[in-house]
């Protein structure tokens, strides 16, 4: 049987799958619209190539702008380092005399009721309100003569310095030749210190956060009573 012929209104009506869209190829004048259209519209300049990024830079003073200020967290409670220029606060309400135990991770205060339990181990300080030149709050523990009243050259020049610094930049190095500190006054005039807006009692809470030993069941203290790590 022979091949049947398609007629000419089956081929008009075949499907282009060659040319999906023949308005859009081309040839046929697409190009040169485009190119007529992009010659007609405005030229959009890019504002990034004019800007100038010197207006936004950011003063020096730019947190007092915006009202910030520093936050303690924390204060250390250590002698001055020997590069450090410090002060000593003026005021008696910014010192106190408390019970000590030093131990690898640090200083610890007592309660007073149990320092007697633990003997010599706790070992009495004068905590005093201390400031670095660089405005870095430090609580200064002051070695104080024992019951027997016995004292060494280097607790009286570590604590005649810290007499010293109430009214003076001074500061303290250890002398490895004769057993004292050796102590030094600023002669250059430096800025009266800027002290935190704190009572002493926030400068205790904040050197010795998680290092009270108030009870009896503290572990430290049942580490110590009983030898145990």
């Amino acid at each position: 049987m022979a091949n049947k012929k398609p007629d000419a209104t089956e081929l008009e009506t075949e499907p282009n799958t060659t040319n999906p869209d023949p308005e859009i190829t081309a040839g046929n004048g697409a190009d040169a619209d485009t190119d007529a259209m992009r010659a007609w519209a405005p030229a959009v300049p890019n504002p990034m190539e004019a800007f100038d990024f010197n207006t936004l830079r950011l003063p020096q003073d730019f947190d007092v702008h915006v009202g910030a200020r520093q936050v303690l967290t924390t204060i250390d409670v250590r002698r001055p380092k020997g590069i450090e220029w410090v002060r000593t606060h003026p005021s008696p309400d910014f010192q106190r005399r408390l019970g000590l135990i030093e131990v690898p991770a640090g200083l610890y205060v007592v309660h007073q009721d149990l320092a007697p339990v633990l003997g010599g181990v706790v070992k009495p300080r004068l905590l005093v309100a201390t400031i670095t030149n660089n405005g870095v709050p430090i609580l200064w523990p002051l070695r104080e003569p024992g019951p027997d009243g016995r004292t060494d050259r280097y607790m009286t020049s570590e604590n005649s310095a810290a007499a010293r610094a109430r009214d003076n930049w001074i500061r303290i190095v250890s002398n490895q030749h004769d057993p004292a500190y050796d102590v030094f006054e600023a002669t250059a005039k430096m800025p009266e210190p800027a002290w935190p807006e704190l009572d002493f009692a926030a400068w205790l809470q904040l050197g010795f956060s998680g290092r009270v030993v108030v009870s009896p069941g503290h572990p430290l203290m049942r580490a110590l009573l009983t030898g145990a790590e």
